[in-house]
């Protein structure tokens, strides 16, 4: 039958054309709307496909499909076109994974698709709810972050959504994802040459995994946020797709009272990062710019000048910061008179350091207990300025700093004129915890919870001839009444 024949023909070669066909086997009672970006997401898939693209990343919204055509749709294609291919899937969750490694099980078993796709034919021998292979040696191993790929070999690899959004501030969670990426999971690819990596991920911190990898130019990035920010203009093979200014991912599902319902019940900063994948105008509303009150000059009487640094580890151009912020204390509140931050080695520090000091001349030095906290102070204390050794208590950045919320919440911290750091200050105070970088408010909250666990001592009353009598002396202590005798 030509019409039959012309259709299994479009099935195999067009990934758009299976995505329809192959989204009525998983989800029968809904009907897909093959909206614009469906069409941009399909034709980046297929390049990849065809290797001529290698390593990608889709960062979308939630609600948008982009798993389904990612992570199921995708392998079942390529497996169909070539079942000697060898799949890793993996996500921040095994089941989730499973959910794939299943989907793509239902799609290959289906009649039709072996009508399409006559040599893919899953084996008996190894068929289970998170790895299967083909009679010819293909294969999909769905795996997760904490599981591990050990053993396993790819032609590719697909991560989906590596990151569980509540780990979003947790720095260790971010940081045990990328290394997991770094050290294990790249490794697995059988060629590095033709291999391929999809990264598909909605944007959760600057430093998630997408921020990390998009650091290296290698990565193409397909960034498709829910409300357009921009004039966009996207090539869809020989056409051209124009998003404008406001306009939605997905008018189809998403009417006007759809969108205001959906920004009403996420979070400001939830909204920011997952749906218009812009980590970096996300804050946390813990704490605002007008929470800074400015002064417009020092404050010439002060209790005590403490200097408090946050020493990096590294100085390289894609390390932290180090960072100093110097304040004079004023009865309870700190009047903040310079914030340093940059990238120096050690010895590079001590200068900055000794230069810094010599203006300010600190009554303390606070510096960590950790890194390169301990050398610095032995500099410091070389050179015969008092110096203190914080330590964290084993408590967490956001946990400290939310003990010192009430003092930022009351205007304790005040900004001096002149005050040329203030902005990116600002800038990383409001919004901490999902700002990339943290030094500035690591050597502000070090210095807040040390004056409040180490107060000044009371300032001396002296008495003044207003309106205060003078004091008058023991009469025993009187030269004139030593050892006179006491009247009865």
């Amino acid at each position: 039958m030509p019409n039959r024949d012309l259709l299994i023909a479009i099935l195999h070669e067009d990934f758009l054309a299976f995505v329809e066909r192959a989204f009525a086997e998983v989800e029968p009672r809904v009907t897909l709307a093959v909206e614009d970006y469906i069409r941009l997401l399909a034709h980046e898939l297929t390049a990849l496909a065809a290797g001529d693209t290698k390593r990608l990343i889709l960062s979308l919204p939630p609600r948008h499909l982009k798993s389904l055509l990612t992570s199921v749709f995708l392998p079942a294609w390529m497996l169909g076109r070539d079942p000697r291919l060898r799949f890793i899937i993996v996500s921040h969750q095994m089941d989730l994974a499973t959910l794939f490694s299943r989907l793509i099980r239902q799609i290959i078993a289906s009649d039709w698709y072996a009508e399409v796709f006559p040599r893919t034919r899953l084996s008996s021998d190894h068929n289970t709810a998170s790895e299967f292979i083909t009679t010819v040696g293909g294969s999909v191993r769905a795996t997760s972050i904490n599981a591990g790929v050990t053993g396993h070999g790819a032609d590719v690899i697909i991560v989906d959504d590596p990151l569980d959004a509540h780990d979003a501030t947790s720095e260790v969670a971010r940081t045990n994802v990328i290394a997991f990426f770094n050290q294990a999971l790249i490794s697995r690819l059988d060629d590095p040459k033709s291999g391929r990596i999809v990264v598909v991920a909605q944007r959760l911190h600057d430093e998630d995994l997408p921020g990390h990898l998009l650091h290296s130019d290698v990565w193409k990035h397909v960034c498709l946020p829910f409300i357009a920010t921009e004039d966009t203009k996207y090539e869809i093979g020989n056409t051209l797709w124009h998003r404008s200014i406001g306009d939605v991912l997905s008018p189809a599902r998403f009417g006007p009272n759809d969108i205001a319902a959906t920004r009403e019940d996420v979070p400001s900063h939830v909204f920011a990062t997952q749906w218009q994948q812009q980590p970096t105008a996300v804050t946390s509303h813990w704490v605002s710019e007008s929470d800074f009150p400015r002064a417009p000059s020092w404050p010439p009487n002060y209790s005590r000048c403490i200097m408090s640094w946050d020493p990096a580890l590294k100085s390289g151009s894609h390390s932290d910061y180090s960072a100093c912020v110097i304040a004079r204390e004023v009865q309870q509140r700190l009047f903040i008179v310079n914030v340093w931050r940059g990238r120096e080695d050690f010895e590079g520090l001590c200068r900055v350091g000794d230069r810094l000091a010599d203006v300010w001349k600190p009554t303390y030095i606070l510096t960590e207990d950790t890194a390169l906290g301990p050398a610095l102070a032995e500099h410091f204390a070389r050179i015969g300025y008092r110096v203190v050794q914080v330590g964290t208590k084993g408590r967490s950045k956001a946990d400290r700093f939310q003990a010192n919320l009430a003092r930022l919440k009351a205007g304790d911290v005040v900004l001096c004129e002149p005050a040329p750091w203030a902005s990116v200050f600002i800038d990383e105070m409001v919004r901490f915890p999902f700002h990339a970088f943290d030094d500035q408010v690591d050597a502000l909250i070090q210095l807040l919870t040390w004056t409040r666990e180490n107060p000044p001592p009371p300032p001396r009353i002296i008495a003044s001839s207003l309106g205060l009598r003078p004091r008058q002396p023991h009469p025993m202590r009187d030269p004139k009444n030593f050892m006179r005798p006491r009247l009865r």
